[in-house]
């Protein structure tokens, strides 16, 4: 519809200025005469550069939260609504939809606002906390589901409704805003030495990594070592997004205990290769806490590469079938390692028929190797006079070679055989690995 302020008729001609121009829904009966009464409902106003009308309201608003939260952390979703007309502005009201947050959604009445002012309502929401690892879940899905929530939005959006004065409505007015939310994410990994020996010193190494958006307020590990025993690495606090903290913790393998009394040597020897390639089982266990006190956690890492390598030494000797009185005879030691580890000294040590023996010089042996050494011995010559009986015992008569095997492992101080030993068992409880003892004989034949 137009809106004039002068209208003129003039030989048959109805003219004037435009004032203003509206949306009119007329009511029934209305034609479209020029001169004709008519009425119908305003519905808006198109133009109104004369002033026609009365000015309408004009309404702004703005929402804000905090840009980042914690789960559990209490915020506000601040709503401003300010009028910015020359008019006032009636029944104002918000309504807000929260995703994710609780409670879920929110309504305030605020009523009238006069020109040029504007009010300020608060929203208090909170993001729920994160359930803890469940029994179900493995370390892995859990920091899975960490890194999933990690820097996700909670966006609340509402919704501004007013009228005028006249009660006339308006279009309302979306408003909307959102927070992400930070989470430490710490993962932990642990490390060892490869191959260890019995009795050693195995330094295990935890590292801590934050992997997330926030800081870590605490953090607490536990490390398990292959006996079961465990040790608490030293206490964490304020891990910053991007950083990780190491620490070692130390675990002294047992030694294996040397051969016993009642122990034959392939019993020791069986017992050196059960232990031989054990793998070692250690893990690492992680909690840790956010500056809002929430807790997080557990996450373990096991490490089962650690292998037990032990050297396992043997010797075989071998001797001529038979000699004769006054014969030099050559006595082949071969000692052979069937285990994983290597002996850093092998030490033999053979007795004589007579009784004297020798010491030969160590050597190291590796895992798999054999090493053959030698020693030679001279066949007594039996004495005159000699009777035919002497002749005929001493023929065929075994002569018995003592020998005493001993070794060391890489982190043991060599030691050599005792100098003496009971035959014909014997046992050298000096070395760090235990020894062997065999019995070699031939026959004194008399010809």
């Amino acid at each position: 519809m137009i809106i004039s302020t002068i209208v003129v008729k003039r030989n048959g001609l109805i003219y004037g200025n435009i004032a203003a121009a509206a949306v009119v829904k007329a009511e029934p009966g209305y034609g479209p005469d020029p001169g004709m009464p008519g009425f119908g409902t305003l519905v808006a106003s198109i133009e109104d550069g004369a002033a026609v009308f009365p000015p309408p309201t004009a309404v702004a608003a703005t929402q804000n939260q905090p840009p980042t939260v914690l789960p559990g952390q209490p915020f506000n979703v601040t709503l401003d609504v300010s009028n910015t007309g020359t008019t006032a502005a009636s029944s104002v009201a918000a309504t807000e939809n929260f995703d994710g947050m609780s409670p879920a959604s929110g309504s305030n009445t605020i009523g009238s606002i006069t020109a040029g002012d504007h009010r300020t309502v608060s929203f208090a929401e909170t993001i729920p906390v994160l359930p803890l690892r469940q029994a179900s879940e493995s370390s892995v899905d859990y920091q899975a589901r960490l890194t999933a929530t990690d820097g996700r939005l909670f966006t609340a959006a509402g919704s501004v409704t007013f009228t005028d004065a006249a009660g006339q409505p308006y279009v309302p007015l979306d408003v909307s805003s959102s927070s992400r939310v930070q989470l430490p994410v710490l993962t932990v990994a642990l490390t060892g030495t490869p191959c260890v020996a019995p009795g050693t010193k195995i330094p295990y190494v935890v590292t801590v990594t934050n992997l997330g958006s926030a800081p870590a307020a605490t953090a607490t590990a536990v490390v398990v070592f292959p006996d079961g025993s465990a040790a608490n690495i030293p206490p964490i606090s304020n891990l910053a997004p991007g950083t990780s903290f190491k620490a070692t913790v130390n675990f002294n393998l047992p030694p294996l205990a040397p051969q016993g009394a009642s122990e034959s040597t392939p019993q020791y020897l069986a017992r050196l290769a059960a232990s031989d390639g054990k793998i070692l089982t250690a893990s690492v266990k992680l909690n840790w806490t956010d500056v809002q006190g929430n807790n997080y956690g557990e996450v373990s890492q096991d490490f089962p590469s650690i292998t037990e390598r032990v050297p396992i030494l043997s010797v075989t000797p071998q001797l001529p079938l038979s000699a004769i009185p006054g014969q030099t005879a050559v006595l082949n030691l071969t000692v052979q390692n069937s285990g994983g580890g290597n002996a850093a000294q092998a030490n033999l040590k053979v007795v004589y028929p007579d009784g004297t023996s020798t010491i030969l010089p160590g050597f190291p042996l590796g895992a798999g190797q054999a090493n053959t050494q030698q020693v030679s011995f001279k066949v007594p010559v039996i004495p005159p006079p000699s009777t035919l009986a002497n002749l005929t015992a001493t023929d065929n008569s075994a002569l018995n070679f003592g020998i005493q095997l001993g070794w060391t492992d890489a982190r043991t101080t060599p030691t050599a055989p005792p100098p003496a030993a009971r035959r014909p068992r014997r046992c050298c409880p000096s070395c760090r690995w235990g020894c062997a003892d065999t019995i070699a004989a031939f026959f004194l034949c008399w010809c």
